[in-house]
């Protein structure tokens, strides 16, 4: 998802998991759902705020 760049804002960071979670499951993820999902992530530290809108990839891909 986050390919090429280290960090991503918050913006795109959730065009990203949208992009994603369309291609995977077929079915769009409207703006809460995709809210939702960043927290998730965030809680479970698959993905890492950095400060004020800056979001990176754990370096930890064993989740």
């Amino acid at each position: 998802m986050f390919g090429q760049y280290t960090e991503l804002g918050y913006g795109d960071l959730l065009v990203r998991l949208s992009s994603a979670y369309s291609a995977t499951t077929g079915h769009p993820y409207r703006q809460t759902k995709l809210k939702e999902l960043l927290r998730f992530l965030l809680r479970k530290g698959m993905i890492i705020k950095e400060g004020r809108g800056r979001y990176r990839c754990s370096s930890d891909r064993h989740h």
